[in-house]
């Protein structure tokens, strides 16, 4: 009985100790937020494929954030290191994809076709219209500025719009490579009012990458948490009106 009484005792004070380290780390979690810092995490898993995830918080309603999230167009002007995105017909996408099998694209190619997307955007407005409250889909082609050695790299995204829960102001935006130079790229930005504040809207952005080559962990931390808040601030002023 004594014996059972002390087990039972150490095993509540340990519950004890969890419960108070949790909500210590929540309330620095909290505290980094509303201090408007961007809380980045990032790892390398065993396929070599980075992970890494980045949220913050933005002074605007989330249905401001999501026309800057669906204005693909504008995305080289806000994200860094990305000097090209064009929206693409799927027609346009296939035809991409059926070049890439053959082997890899010449860059050449690949300007000539965002200088014809360019000009039938011109005149014919863009590829897809948005379904609100729906789920809908388009297509992204895009080109990756690299830091030297690394030569750029581009893709070709499929993106995928969720506004089923619009009512609820809570939207989401996958993206997944259908072809490109990356061996893996895919990922999503989360959208909803933050939980302490709804007039805030909180973002989280996860992406899962590979660029095909070694890269090593210390210089993936170092890379994640100087690009990833550049990409959240970018919406962020984008949607906030800053310039």
């Amino acid at each position: 009985m004594l014996r059972s009484s002390f087990f039972l005792f150490v095993f509540l004070l340990f519950s004890s100790f969890l419960a108070q380290a949790s909500q210590k780390s929540d309330s620095l979690y909290f505290k980094k937020l509303e201090d408007w810092k961007i809380v980045v995490e990032s790892s390398l898993d065993k396929n070599h494929e980075y992970n890494a995830k980045a949220e913050g918080l933005i002074r605007a309603d989330p249905e401001q954030v999501w026309a800057v999230l669906i204005d693909f167009n504008n995305w080289k002007s806000i994200f860094p290191h990305l000097p090209v995105s064009s929206e693409i017909p799927p027609e346009t996408a296939v035809q991409l994809k059926e070049l890439a099998q053959t082997g890899n694209i010449p860059p050449e190619v690949l300007e000539a076709w965002r200088v014809r997307l360019d000009k039938a955007k011109t005149n014919n407005g863009p590829w897809w219209m948005r379904h609100m409250g729906q789920v809908w889909d388009g297509y992204l082609f895009e080109v990756y500025d690299f830091p030297w050695p690394v030569t750029n790299r581009w893709s070709v995204n499929q993106l995928t719009m969720d506004e089923r829960a619009r009512d609820q102001k809570q939207y989401q935006l996958n993206w997944q490579m259908l072809v490109g130079t990356f061996r893996v790229s895919h990922g999503f930005f989360k959208l909803e009012p933050y939980s302490r504040n709804p007039s805030l809207s909180h973002l989280r952005m996860t992406l899962v990458n590979d660029p095909g080559l070694h890269v090593p962990q210390p210089l993936i931390n170092l890379g994640s948490h100087m690009s990833l808040p550049n990409v959240i601030r970018g919406i962020r002023r984008a949607a906030e009106g800053q310039k």
